[in-house]
């Protein structure tokens, strides 16, 4: 009785085995007979009749929940650009480790991996795109218990084109890899939740940005994030104008400063990668390596007399979370360089081997943040400037305090800035020493200045025409007779014009501190 029922058994189980296997093979088969159609139909009905979808082949494991795609094809419907348009080709989609219950029930894991290999996908805009991270990655509450295994994107070129009457211009484009582990939805306050992962690997190599704000080209060799060892990196970073020197301000009709910036790299480290998911910025430290700063105003030009914000209140009024705990920049040129009404020469400052150490830049309130800013640098490539900043970000006055020593040097190597800017010359002299120290606010600072130089002589250049510099005359009628050792106290002093920026604030409030010296000698 015993092997019969055990006969009996194995029976009904191969009967049911084939027919399940019977079942997978027909639906392998057939799979795009029998549930191709419903499947477009659906996905354009997901999409509100916006767009469709297409593939070459599509083949189906049900036993193992496998399913992918081969030449898988996301277009629009409809393809005027009456709004922004995506259209998506990947070469390959593989699904693998489908949970049929969790599609029913929306719990548990819905499925092992995702991967995506190859492919591109271009974005059309009548205008120009704008971007809200925190909505980005947002999905419906009811999905909130569900769960993903590994998505990843292999080699995937995106790109985003502005088109109206005139045709289509490319704006954006990147190749991007993504890898997302154990990826969850968090609900934050019974809002929309955006996806947590434990496992974050994004990358994209070769990224260009045409036109970025009417003037510039941004460029990055590659940039990546990691949740494994909390770090991101940028490799390679440049932003170029378009136009030439002249052609810059000209654009506009106003002085506009010109920049040209490249950043050698950029890491990050102890990034806390689920906060960037909510647009927020937290690190441990950021670091910047080799960077290559020239900045060009042409002042030939009407200035722009808009307000300019300080930078701790520029860091206020982030919407952003930003936390930096230790900001470091190493190995860096930067160079100003102004072309006045009275010369058809550029003046010239520039500081090398700058080395920038920044601690506690944060916009958190509750932490009460304080900026804490040391900075060491040669001016022009000669004399050695240590500077100290101090910024409260919260106070209500704008309040900073800035403290710095020059070294000694050669009084001719500013003969590059001197004769285009001031129309003067030094002949010999020497910088034994400066110190100087100022607090400032808004809108005026006050502060001390100590000088010691040796044997100073200037002689003044020919001017163009009757604007000419008083100031710089003054000084130099002052020290052309000097020719010994001399020491100088004085009073920093200067209102500040707000229409210009904070680095202009500080050079100002020192010039002021020359400035007294200079009157304090004539009396």
């Amino acid at each position: 009785m015993k092997a019969s029922s055990s006969w009996r058994f194995i029976v009904f189980f191969n009967i049911v085995a084939g027919m399940l296997l019977l079942t997978e093979l027909t639906f392998r088969y057939y799979a795009d007979e029998i549930a191709g159609d419903y499947l477009k139909q659906t996905f354009q009905k997901q999409t509100k009749g916006k767009y469709q979808l297409q593939y070459d082949d599509w083949t189906v494991g049900l036993l193992g929940g496998n399913t992918s795609f081969e030449n898988l094809q996301i277009t629009p419907v409809d393809t005027l650009m009456k709004e922004t348009k995506a259209f998506i080709k990947f070469k390959k989609v593989a699904l693998n480790g489908l949970s049929y219950y969790t599609l029913i029930t929306k719990k548990g894991e819905l499925f092992n991996s995702l991967k995506i290999t190859k492919g591109w996908a271009s974005v059309f805009s009548n205008k120009q795109l704008k971007s809200d991270t925190a909505k980005r990655f947002q999905v419906p509450a009811k999905l909130q218990q569900m769960e993903l295994g590994k998505i990843e994107v292999d080699s995937v070129q995106v790109r985003t084109y502005q088109q109206d009457s005139t045709g289509k211009k490319l704006l954006a484009q990147a190749i991007v890899n993504v890898s997302l582990q154990d990826i969850a939805y968090h609900n934050e306050e019974g809002k929309l939740v955006p996806f947590l992962a434990k496992g974050v690997e994004m990358k994209a190599n070769d990224i260009m940005l045409y036109d970025f704000s009417d003037a510039y080209t941004l460029s990055v060799d590659s940039i990546g994030i990691s949740t494994h060892d909390s770090t991101l990196w940028v490799n390679a970073f440049a932003l170029k104008p378009i136009y030439g020197e002249q052609e810059h301000s000209a654009r506009k009709g106003i002085s506009k400063d010109r920049i040209d910036l490249e950043l050698g790299a950029v890491r990050g480290h102890g990034v806390e990668v689920d906060s960037m998911l909510y647009g927020h910025y937290m690190l441990r430290r950021l670091e910047l390596d080799s960077v290559n700063l020239q900045v060009f105003k042409n002042k030939q030009f009407p200035v722009n007399g808009k307000f300019k914000k300080l930078p701790q209140q520029l860091l206020r009024e982030l919407k952003s979370k930003v936390r930096i705990d230790t900001l470091q920049v190493r190995d860096t040129y930067a160079a100003y360089e102004e072309l006045t009404k009275n010369s058809s020469i550029a003046g010239k400052v520039f500081f090398t081997n700058l080395q920038l150490t920044a601690t506690n830049v944060s916009n958190i309130e509750a932490n009460n943040p304080v900026i804490q800013l040391d900075a060491k640098t040669r001016l022009m490539g000669e004399g050695t400037c240590d500077i100290h900043i101090q910024m409260p970000v919260y106070n209500p006055e704008n309040r900073f305090e800035v403290k710095g020593t020059l070294g000694s040097m050669d009084l001719k190597t500013l003969n590059r800035a001197l004769n285009p800017l001031a129309m003067m010359e030094v002949e010999m002299g020497s910088l034994h020493k400066m110190d100087f120290g100022f607090s400032a606010v808004e809108t005026v600072s006050n502060g001390w200045m100590d000088i010691q130089y040796e044997n100073l002589k200037v002689k003044l250049l020919r001017k163009k025409d009757k604007d000419t510099n008083k100031f710089l005359t003054k000084i130099a009628n002052i020290f052309v007779k000097k020719d010994k050792e001399e020491s100088k106290h004085s009073k920093i002093k200067f209102k500040r014009d707000q229409s210009k920026s904070f680095l202009n604030y500080c050079w100002k409030s020192i010039l002021s501190g020359i400035k007294d010296a200079s009157v304090a000698d004539l009396n």
